[in-house]
């Protein structure tokens, strides 16, 4: 018997949804005290403390916090990546997805953000490109080239 989330308004892994949709990936509250406080917080759910048993399906997270496949290196150098036959959670992942709630309660994880120094090189190298680009357009190779383009 699938365990059932314990997120207000979802019916991940219930009989009837079983039926009509595959089953749920479900992850058990954390053993970390800071990170489960941070679970219970962004949970809508109002003075309730979660038993060992309760669990949160996949659906209440963002797609980049759960962890399908890991890739070893093998001693020959290569590379092997494994599909997991249970996903796992990314280390700090909260759930912030709540379909059956009001959208002021489902906040959106903010993406984190590139290296300044590497946005930095980004742009210098798309300038470059472009003046590469518009100096190539801009050859004048003989006078005939001059009348053609600029009369």
């Amino acid at each position: 018997m699938p365990k059932r989330c314990c997120v207000p308004g979802c019916k991940g892994n219930y009989e009837a949804e079983l039926r009509s949709t595959p089953y749920r990936s479900v992850f058990r509250f954390p053993k970390n005290e800071e990170l489960k406080s941070k679970w219970l917080a962004s949970i809508p759910r109002k003075d309730w403390s979660p038993s060992k048993d309760s669990v949160v399906c996949d659906a209440h997270f963002q797609q980049a916090e759960i962890v399908r496949t890991e890739t070893y290196v093998l001693q020959d150098g290569s590379a092997n990546t494994v599909t997991l036959s249970r996903p796992k959670l990314s280390e700090g992942a909260v759930p912030s997805v709540f379909p059956n709630v009001p959208s002021c309660l489902s906040k959106r994880q903010v993406s984190s953000r590139t290296d300044p120094a590497i946005r930095q090189d980004k742009i210098l190298q798309r300038h470059e490109n472009l003046v590469s680009e518009f100096q190539e357009k801009d050859k004048i190779t003989g006078f005939s080239d001059l009348l053609e383009n600029y009369s």
